[in-house]
C-alpha cells in the first residue's frame, strides 16, 4: 500500500500579469517612492524612461490583477487598490504619501498617459476552470479615445 503525504490536488493553476504604462508624470512621481513601487519591493515594477512596468507570473500573481480596468478613467483606481492591497502592512507615512498623491493627481496623471497595456491571464486547469482566460485593457493617447478592454 503507498500513502501520499502533503498538499494533493487534481488541479493546476497558473496565472500571469503585466501592466506596463507610459508616462513622464507618472513614472517621475513613481521614482519618488521607488523603495515602494520598484523592483526591491513588493511591487516589484521597473521604471525605464518614461515607462513603468510590472510582471507577475506563476509564482506569485497578485488577485487584483485580475481586475483590469474598463477605461482609462479606471487605471490609476485599480493601480491604487492594488497597491492598498499589495502593501497592506505598509501602513507607514511613505506608503500613504504616495497613495494621497496619486488620488490627488489622478486626474493629471491620466491625461499624462501615453500608453497603457493591461494582461492577465488566468490559465488553471482542473476542478474550477474560469469562463474567462484572458483580459486585456489597451490605450494609445495617439488612437484616442478611453482604451479598449477585451475578455476572451
Amino acid at each position: 500500500m503507498k500513502i501520499r503525504t502533503g498538499f494533493v490536488t487534481n488541479s493546476s493553476s497558473y496565472s500571469s500579469a503585466v501592466i506596463t504604462i507610459e508616462s513622464k508624470e507618472f513614472v517621475t512621481l513613481l521614482k519618488e517612492y521607488e523603495d515602494l513601487v520598484g523592483p526591491n519591493s513588493s511591487m516589484g515594477g521597473i521604471i525605464k524612461g518614461h515607462t513603468f512596468s510590472a510582471l507577475w507570473d506563476e509564482d506569485y500573481t497578485p488577485g487584483w490583477c485580475g481586475d483590469v480596468p474598463e477605461t482609462l478613467d479606471r487605471v490609476l483606481d485599480r493601480l491604487i487598490d492594488g497597491l492598498k492591497e499589495q502593501m497592506e502592512e505598509a501602513d507607514g507615512a511613505r506608503f500613504q504619501a504616495l497613495i494621497q498623491e496619486l488620488k490627488d493627481q489622478k486626474q493629471v496623471l491620466t491625461d499624462s498617459f501615453q500608453k497603457v497595456s493591461w494582461l492577465y491571464q488566468n490559465d488553471s486547469y482542473g476542478e474550477f476552470e474560469p469562463d474567462v482566460r484572458t483580459t486585456r485593457f489597451t490605450y494609445s493617447k495617439k488612437d484616442g479615445g478611453s482604451g479598449t478592454y477585451t475578455e476572451e
